[in-house]
């Protein structure tokens, strides 16, 4: 994009959420201008980012799927804590992702944190760990499965 273009976009785009923000009035530009300048200044010392490739198309089967998966473990979670007599183990789990694209392996993370029973506790090299509160459940496996939904969302090949 031509620098001029960018340049313009880039003022608009703050004008634009101010002014849905604040609405119409006038006044409210006396500090709306002063931030917009503001953001527009702090946008052109940021280093560019390249944005992910990704598969939009490939966003309604991993929602589908996530939203699923929410619900069965939401339920898990549900039964474990009012039947005392179902399994309670928790632990650790060391999981390798088979991802290369930074922001997949990112977004595994996150996705395993939302989902009920699991939440991503660290990245230790290439390596995720997991807390789980099931240890006994197939873990490893249920993971490969969402890793290759977040592998097609990214258009990447495990």
């Amino acid at each position: 994009m031509p620098a001029k273009i960018q340049f313009v976009f880039t003022l608009l785009l703050p004008a634009f959420i101010w002014w849905l923000l604040a609405g119409n009035d006038p006044a409210s530009w006396c500090l709306g201008i002063p931030a917009v300048i503001l953001a527009v200044a702090v946008r052109r010392l940021l280093p560019e980012v390249a944005i992910p490739a990704w598969r939009p198309l490939q966003l309604l089967p991993f929602s589908c799927y996530f939203l699923s998966q929410s619900v069965l473990s939401g339920w898990d979670v549900i039964k474990r804590t009012f039947n005392p007599r179902l399994p309670l183990d928790p632990g650790v789990l060391t999981y390798t992702p088979r991802l290369s694209n930074g922001y997949g392996r990112v977004f595994l993370a996150n996705t395993i944190s939302l989902l009920p029973g699991t939440l991503s506790a660290d990245f230790d090299g290439p390596d995720l760990i997991i807390h789980v509160l099931d240890g006994t459940s197939p873990n490893t496996e249920n993971l490969r499965v969402l890793e290759g939904r977040v592998a097609l969302l990214f258009g990447e090949e495990i």
